[in-house]
């Protein structure tokens, strides 16, 4: 079990952790900017969780005087890391607490108890991906996914085996993040071209390492700590971290000077601020968040609704502006990024030409990286470039892409895909790193392992339609289902409420070790697609 003693040390442990290892982190961060400031924000938050925490509960050894719930304790840090979340990284550490705090209230006790771990991390994944804009693989998203699974083996004994204890769950799942920290180096080609593992996964390790000391150290008592140093003695999380107003932290988004310096046009800034409106006016700055920017991530702030948003772009003004005129902004932050270094030219890979139709599916794949349109685009695209390509047929009529194809003397690999959900799954394997042959042979393998059906239906039957879907598809087992959708114009499509969003929120519930992920679609055509992999 674990109190909110515990979690107050846990707290205290990773915010002193993250310090000590802050510069390394820095070291590592090359992805998705190489701003060298990964370690910074994710330590610079902590302490503004930690900091919460002092002014509401006190330290770890007043939690134990006062017996302070282990929900009372999350929800201050989970507080104090939306409000003083730094940067990207800062606020996916605040939704890992986030999660930690919706576990501790579920309990409905006073200690959380360590089968609630695994429930804990995969909510903190979900939270993550529905944070990121744009979620990847090989980042802080794939060493958390390793930590839930492995915390879900650990707790389930099989034959002659016994019930673990806390300590040897907590262990292992530390261990499991460790093991796929190692893995991002291959993941990702920025990663793999400055030879580090990812920064955010690297701090999770730390994070995961103080949960470790937390479990397993002697535990702190009313008049003294756990290692024999008494609380006047905190060098780490505790001297220096922030007031939880901000104050006396000039790093603080409260107290940060926007950035004036000046610098070259094609330069990105890094925006923060606090945004609170409707959702119909947070849903039109997300979308011009994606199409102005990168590195989007959007998490709640407060009870009041408000919302605290990060991104990445080159049209700061036009953003910030937009933001002041539909809704109420506070905190705003502006920090000018790095230009990154233009990599040395490689060997050019097979670019990959996507068959869709005009609409949202066209502009999916595009955003996802191939090259979307009719035949007569493709077959364009095919001639301009020379070279070898990949086509995904996605489900749709190629009589005449293989009629021109066949009268071309370029080299084409056409990947049937099948449907548009097997195009995503072909795309979400792509290397840019590997050749035509190496990919092709990738992107099938992705398609074949992928279950794929679609369906049509009533607004007022969707809900069950999805769903039915989805629980056929994953009683022959599945980690990862996609669900595209049309919505057909349907007032509220897209948003919290709308039949498909909630039927993917039942299906998370009872699926908590399944990736679930729903798209609208304008221009689908049929209302449902659903594919598990």
């Amino acid at each position: 079990m674990l109190s909110g003693a515990h979690v107050a040390l846990w707290a205290e442990q990773a915010a002193a952790g993250l310090a000590r290892h802050k510069d390394e982190i820095n070291e590592l961060n090359v992805f998705p900017i190489p701003d060298s400031d990964t370690g910074s924000n994710m330590t610079a938050t902590m302490e503004s969780a930690v900091a919460r925490m002092y002014r509401d509960h006190g330290d770890a050894r007043s939690a134990v005087a006062a017996g302070t719930s282990v929900a009372d304790i999350a929800s201050s840090l989970a507080a104090g890391a939306v409000t003083g979340a730094r940067g990207n990284s800062g606020l996916v550490l605040s939704q890992f607490l986030r999660a930690l705090a919706d576990s501790a209230a579920g309990s409905h006790q006073d200690e959380l108890p360590v089968t609630a771990l695994p429930g804990m991390l995969h909510r903190a994944e979900t939270l993550v991906r529905r944070a990121v804009s744009t979620p990847v693989e090989g980042t802080i998203i794939t060493v958390l996914h390793a930590a839930a699974e492995q915390a879900s083996d650990s707790l389930d004994p099989t034959g002659d085996r016994e019930a673990p204890t806390a300590g040897e769950v907590v262990r292992s799942t530390r261990d499991a993040a460790v093991e796929a920290l190692t893995a991002t180096t291959t993941q990702l080609p920025e990663l793999a071209s400055a030879g580090v593992v990812d920064a955010g996964g690297r701090g999770l390790v730390v994070i995961l390492d103080a949960l470790v000391d937390a479990v397993e150290r002697p535990f702190p008592d009313s008049d003294g700590t756990a290692d024999g140093t008494t609380a006047d003695s905190r060098t780490d999380s505790a001297a220096s971290a922030p007031r939880a107003d901000g104050t006396g932290d000039p790093d603080s988004p409260d107290q940060r000077a926007v950035d004036t310096r000046q610098t070259d046009c094609t330069a990105e800034i890094e925006v923060m601020f606090t945004y609170r409106a409707g959702e119909e006016q947070l849903d039109d700055l997300r979308e011009q968040l994606n199409l102005r920017g990168n590195s989007v991530v959007i998490v709640p702030a407060e009870a009041d609704g408000s919302w605290r948003v990060h991104v990445h772009t080159t049209e700061g003004g036009p953003l910030i502006e937009l933001a002041y005129r539909t809704g109420a902004v506070s905190d705003l932050a502006l920090e000018v990024l790095p230009v990154a270094e233009t990599p040395a030219p490689s060997t050019p890979t097979a670019p990959v030409l996507a068959l869709a139709p005009e609409g949202g599916l066209r502009e999916m794949f595009s955003g996802a990286g191939a090259t979307a349109g009719d035949t007569g685009t493709i077959i364009a695209e095919f001639e301009r470039r020379g070279t070898g390509c990949i086509v995904l047929t996605n489900g749709q009529d190629t009589t005449e892409l293989f009629r021109r194809l066949a009268s071309s003397t370029g080299e084409a690999t056409v990947v049937d895909t099948e449907s548009f959900v097997g195009g995503l799954a072909a795309l979400a394997v792509y290397s840019p790193t590997a050749d035509l042959d190496e990919n092709a042979e990738e992107m099938a393998d992705a398609v074949s392992a992928q279950r794929w059906r679609e369906t049509d239906g009533s607004p007022d039957e969707v809900r069950g339609l999805v769903e039915d879907l989805v629980e056929d598809l994953l009683a022959a087992g599945g980690e990862l289902v996609t669900v595209l959708y049309d919505g057909g114009g349907q007032d509220g499509a897209g948003q919290d409420g709308d039949p498909v969003t909630e039927a993917v929120e039942s299906l998370r519930e009872r699926h908590p070790s399944v990736e679930l992920h729903s798209y609208r679609v304008p221009g689908l055509g049929a209302r449902v697609q659903v594919g598990v992999e």
